[in-house]
């Protein structure tokens, strides 16, 4: 199977019944110790202390994260989008069992019950409960909320609210602690503590064994903080990336969790076949490396100097998709260096304990230079490649060379020394600006905003206007010699350039992403590309400053349920899609632009096209001549 080849959407339909996990706790701790092996070192020692649990007082919190993300929308509109669940809501059951200290049976009737506050925080105050032993169990309604962090879903930032419901458990000894932590982990653990300590051992001894058997059966063989030390207040714990990676590697789905649970509960192992397939429709994470990306780190509360947690919560997940969905079983010392392929352009290597996710050595060997422009003395990196017995040589950055109608993302200097200047048609081409064709093309953009009944005689004026500005406008850009822009030497590609280039990666691989193999290693935010030939591609995004006439206002842009808060206008302009797509202006003759080859084939008619990549694709458009786009040259 290819886990990297493309993005998958990874919605879980998972159809275990919720009451499975919670039927083999009930099991697991309904069976009567025999008469002849003492438990937990006997009754009298486990009723120690019984006299100071009266009139007490309980507090603590459950906390919860339901992590995920999804391809929503098509085509253009398709974005990667982050659903996000941090506490329970206000509202949530909150419920105190007691636990037979010879037995180990779950009482089934609650010896207190309390509602969590919006933060998922709860306490009872002066309960008296018989055994010093008690299951807390919560379950409630979870709060969610979805973003689209790499960019605009028809023109804006979309945000929603959602819910979901859920039940978590764990297992405490009130002598010890009255300060009760409820989480992902402590539910996995909850049901083989009570299980564990039927064998004799003692209750801390269970709950400790219970830890370690969880851990095991995700992969993880170091010994880390105990479960109940997971809390925003110490995001430090060696125990918090494993509970992000759980998190997100349940994503909230209780039936996941409860059957995870009642396996380890069994013999300590996690053997679930439904879950390891499960696990192959994460393909997304492969590609994207969510767990350390800095939007996803926001929605958990996450920031810049915590990106350590990350890296781990990371490591934990690719070594639980080797171990389970890979089914390689644990990294263990006398496997050290061994190395498993996992799609085109990645290997696991087992390292000091884990299976570590590493790109595979190129089998393409890039041919890099440099050149200097002599017009600034900018160098830049160069890369050639070779098809059917050509080479061609190109810039591997954009170009940073300051003309008239060229701008840096926002105005800003290092935007320009990172990803290039963005260029319009006009300075791209070096031609003048068209005013003229400016003026009639949005007088033609009106007839699909007015009536035309309303326009009258003006209807055919405008259409007319328009067409006698494009051809003049597509006679001036036949005529022109390529360079453009570009040092002398050097010239805009042409869709024969693209054509070329895009064959020597499809010889490299016939089933070759072509966006991931474009993209940089670090592309950014964590979706890093494959960059096969050298081209580096870097997400330098759209300026868009062109001039709007006085009858468009704000409303032309809003959709239903949008505002104008929702675009970040520059001085009246919008840029936008930084580090979220790049897109080069190619042309061909009399505004007919094509890219054929094998795998891949774009043709547009209009006066200028660009092939545009985004986070996970590459796509095909008409270009706005007042936009900014990166520009690669090509030597002559």
């Amino acid at each position: 199977m290819n886990y990297v080849k493309t993005g998958r959407k990874f919605i879980c339909n998972m159809a275990m019944p919720l009451a499975m996990m919670f039927a083999a706790f009930q099991a697991s701790t309904l069976v009567a110790c025999s008469d002849d092996k003492p438990v937990s070192g006997g009754a009298s020692e486990e009723t120690r202390g019984l006299a100071s649990l009266e009139n007490i007082t309980i507090a603590g919190r459950s906390l919860n994260l339901s992590v995920s993300a999804q391809l929503v929308g098509k085509g253009e509109k398709e974005q990667l989008t982050f659903v996000s669940g941090s506490a329970y809501a206000e509202g949530a059951q909150v419920k105190f069992f007691g636990v037979d200290t010879a037995t180990f049976e779950v009482s089934e009737e609650s010896f207190a019950q309390v509602k969590s506050d919006k933060d998922g925080k709860f306490e009872v105050e002066k309960v008296s409960p018989e055994s010093p032993f008690a299951v807390v169990e919560v379950s409630g309604k979870v709060a969610f909320s979805a973003k689209a962090p790499y960019g605009r879903l028809n023109g804006m930032y979309s945000s929603k609210d959602m819910s979901g419901q859920a039940t978590y458990r764990t297992v405490v000894d009130l002598r010890e602690k009255k300060d009760v932590k409820v989480n992902i982990l402590t539910t996995l653990a909850a049901a083989r503590t009570l299980t564990l300590a039927k064998t004799g051992l003692t209750f801390a001894e269970a709950k400790a064994q219970a830890e370690s058997d969880v851990l095991l059966a995700l992969g993880i063989r170091d010994s880390l903080d105990a479960f109940d030390k997971v809390d925003y207040s110490q995001k430090s714990s060696s125990i918090f990336p494993v509970f992000i990676m759980a998190s997100y590697l349940f994503e909230g789905v209780p039936d996941a969790v409860d059957q995870t649970a009642a396996d380890i509960d069994e013999n300590g192992t996690w053997r679930s076949v439904v879950f390891s397939r499960y696990l192959d429709s994460k393909g997304l994470e492969y590609r994207y490396h969510l767990l350390r990306e800095m939007d996803f780190l926001a929605l958990l509360g996450l920031g810049l100097g915590d990106i350590r947690v990350a890296e781990l919560a990371e490591k934990y997940f690719f070594n639980v998709v080797e171990v389970l969905a890979e089914g390689k079983g644990l990294c263990t010392d006398d496997r050290e260096g061994e190395k498993n392929g996992f799609g085109l352009y990645s290997d696991f290597v087992c390292e000091s304990g884990y299976w570590v996710l590493h790109d595979k050595e190129s089998v393409y060997q890039k041919k890099l230079g440099t050149m200097t422009d002599e017009r600034d003395g900018k160098s830049y990196k160069t890369f050639t490649v070779e098809y059917n017995g050509e080479s061609r040589t190109w810039l591997a950055e954009n170009l940073n060379y300051a003309v008239e109608n060229s701008w840096c993302y926002k105005d800003d200097s290092a935007n320009c020394e990172k990803y290039g200047r963005l260029y319009s048609m006009w300075s791209t081409f070096d031609i003048p600006r068209d005013t003229q064709y400016i003026a009639a093309m949005w007088a033609e953009d009106s007839i699909s905003n007015l009536e035309e009944e309303n326009l009258g005689d003006e209807y055919e004026g405008y259409a007319q206007a328009y067409g006698e500005a494009r051809e003049r406008l597509l006679g001036v850009l036949d005529s022109m010699d390529g360079q453009g822009v570009c040092p002398e030497g050097w010239r805009i590609p042409t869709p024969d350039d693209w054509e070329h280039l895009l064959n020597a990666i499809y010889e490299v691989d016939e089933n070759a992403d072509i966006a991931a193999a474009l993209k940089s290693k670090t592309w950014t935010k964590g979706i890093d590309g494959q960059d096969v030939v050298g081209f580096n591609m870097l997400p330098a995004g759209v300026a868009d400053r062109q001039i709007y006439p006085s009858w468009i206002g704000n409303d032309y842009f809003l959709g239903e349920g949008e505002t104008a808060d929702d675009f970040p206008f520059v001085n009246g302009f919008m840029d936008y899609d930084l580090e979220n797509s790049a897109s080069y202006i190619f042309y061909g003759e009399h505004g007919e632009a094509e890219v054929a080859t094998s795998r891949v084939s774009f043709a547009i008619g209009g006066v200028s096209a660009r092939i545009s990549v985004r986070s996970d694709r590459i796509t095909a458009g008409g270009s706005d001549p007042e936009q900014g786009n990166p520009v690669r040259c090509v030597k002559d």
